[in-house]
């Protein structure tokens, strides 16, 4: 009940391992304003645009041995360089965005692009992206789906800050009474 718009906390997203969809949101960092004025305040700390505060977008890891993946950033999240990040002007179209994106014809086209470790923004900006494609139905219905099942896989782990009970432990409970 600390974490989100207006609390003390906000996911801190710094990129993690080879992870589709949903998850790697390992971070929190103080949104308090004293602690965003002392980010703005201090030399080496950085604050991302206001106008990026709470928005949903699409973040990925900066630097990979493998192949990039794309992961929902949630609006409970900021994001540093490692955790790379864009943002779309119409918010329908993000998880269409991540199905493209999570595909193998844009790793294909990523890799031929920038065949380095190193995934930045202009690279994925610079992607052909096909807008039937985003305002395809059956490619949103299928994302929602994929993005459930990443979500709920994300949270039955115990470094989730959603994690409640592993999926292996049910509690019957009328057993307990």
């Amino acid at each position: 009940d600390r974490i989100g718009k207006g609390r003390k906390w906000i996911y801190y997203f710094k990129g993690g391992g080879f992870r589709k969809w949903y998850g790697y949101l390992t971070f929190m960092i103080n949104w308090s304003e004293e602690a965003r004025s002392h980010y703005r305040s201090d030399r080496i700390a950085r604050i991302i645009n206001k106008e990026l505060w709470y928005r949903p977008g699409v973040s990925w890891s900066m630097t990979s041995s493998s192949d990039p993946s794309f992961r929902l950033l949630i609006e409970e999240a900021t994001f540093d360089v490692q955790g790379s990040s864009l943002f779309l002007k119409n918010e329908d179209h993000i998880l269409p965005l991540l199905a493209f994106l999570n595909s193998v014809v844009a790793i294909y086209l990523l890799k031929v692009n920038n065949p380095t470790l190193v995934t930045q923004v202009e690279n994925v900006q610079n992607l052909p992206v096909v807008r039937s494609f985003l305002d395809d139905d059956k490619i949103l219905n299928a994302a929602e789906d994929a993005l459930e099942i990443s979500k709920r896989d994300w949270e039955s782990r115990e470094n989730s800050g959603s994690f409640s009970q592993h999926p292996l432990v049910q509690q019957n409970v009328s057993s307990l009474e």
